[in-house]
């Protein structure tokens, strides 16, 4: 069985947000947000950590091509 995942949070149709709280993003972390922002049939997401000391906050931009 395949694990379940779901959006965290889509703001005004328009953004997806992921948040996370772990040491550092990796590759898969970005690969999540995108196949989300591919079947909403978005380009923009944010994917925010909060586990560091300063929020970081990184943009990912899903290319339809």
């Amino acid at each position: 069985m395949l694990p379940y995942r779901c959006i965290d949070i889509f703001v005004e149709e328009t953004i997806v947000i992921e948040l996370k709280a772990i040491k550092d993003l990796e590759d898969i972390h970005f690969a999540i947000v995108k196949s989300y922002l591919k079947s909403v049939g978005k380009r923009h997401g944010l994917l925010l950590n909060f586990a560091k000391v300063k929020l970081e906050v990184k943009r990912v931009i899903y290319d339809k091509q």
